[in-house]
């Protein structure tokens, strides 16, 4: 009854989105970005959290995460990720993220370049392709972008900036639709490949500031433990994943008190 009430009330608030301008994201699990505040890439998701991240990897790969959201099938979020590292020119890479069914979505495509500044910074652009559908009612695009860039501290300690939806635009019905402005800072820290952990705070527009924290640890050479949580809203995310040199296999479980559980799956390849 609690999941049928929720889907109601993601409703309304688009119903009623449309009377009045609302800003729009399609959330990521924080189960991804791990890595992005670090010269030694952990998993394939870096870029969910940071772009220029992407310039330190050293092999082409990609992966896929897929997050049934408090269990209902009609919110599962998938998000989705490419790179292909070029000698001396950087790394380019495509992302997908996509929530929803075939009645009511979004979805956001996106062309990605992260370039080395030096030994100690990169920065990283996207292009994006933004879409909702809902169906009977409203079909809309739009186009924006998104910059980043890290400075390394140390070898052990990384920060970062990123700007997300930065171009104003509106879109949709009498122009009521338009992207959220999304502002972040992160710190990582990575004493060894064995071991992660980093911070963010996160400005998104008409939403409060809020901190995301997120940590990996490997135990031992095929096992990593990994967790996230988010004030945003107070959601957590706990997981284990399986690692070969090529693979990297997560299963997780997020969880927010009132809205209950979102089981979460991922696989990361590289080349």
């Amino acid at each position: 009854m609690a999941k049928h009430l929720l889907l109601l009330f993601f409703s309304v608030q688009f119903l009623l989105g449309v009377q009045a301008q609302q800003a729009r994201h399609i959330p990521i699990s924080t189960a991804a970005g791990l890595g992005a505040y670090s010269q030694k890439p952990l998993t394939a998701f870096g870029a969910a959290s940071n772009l220029a991240s992407t310039a330190y990897y050293t092999q082409a790969g990609g992966g896929i995460l897929a997050e049934k959201r408090f269990n209902i099938t009609e919110l599962t979020n998938s998000y989705a990720n490419i790179f292909i590292p070029i000698k001396k020119m950087g790394t380019l890479g495509a992302a997908a993220n996509f929530i929803g069914d075939a009645t009511f979505n979004e979805t956001n495509l996106q062309l990605h370049y992260a370039r080395k500044l030096g030994s100690q910074a990169a920065i990283g652009v996207g292009f994006n392709y933004y879409n909702i559908i809902a169906t009977g009612y409203l079909k809309a695009s739009t186009l924006n972008a998104t910059i980043s860039a890290v400075v390394h501290l140390s070898p052990l300690v990384t920060v970062g900036v990123q700007a997300a939806q930065i171009v104003p635009s509106t879109f949709g019905i009498n122009k009521t639709e338009k992207l959220a402005n999304i502002m972040q800072i992160g710190i990582g820290y990575t004493p060894s490949t064995n071991f992660y952990c980093s911070g963010e705070l996160v400005k998104e527009e008409d939403y409060p500031l809020y901190a995301v924290i997120k940590f990996r640890y490997k135990p031992i050479d095929k096992l990593a433990l990994q967790a996230g949580i988010s004030t945003h809203n107070n959601n957590y995310n706990f997981g284990v994943s399986f690692v070969t040199n090529k693979l990297d296999v997560l299963v997780g479980l997020g969880y927010q008190a009132r809205l209950g559980s979102s089981p979460t799956l991922a696989v990361g390849y590289f080349k």
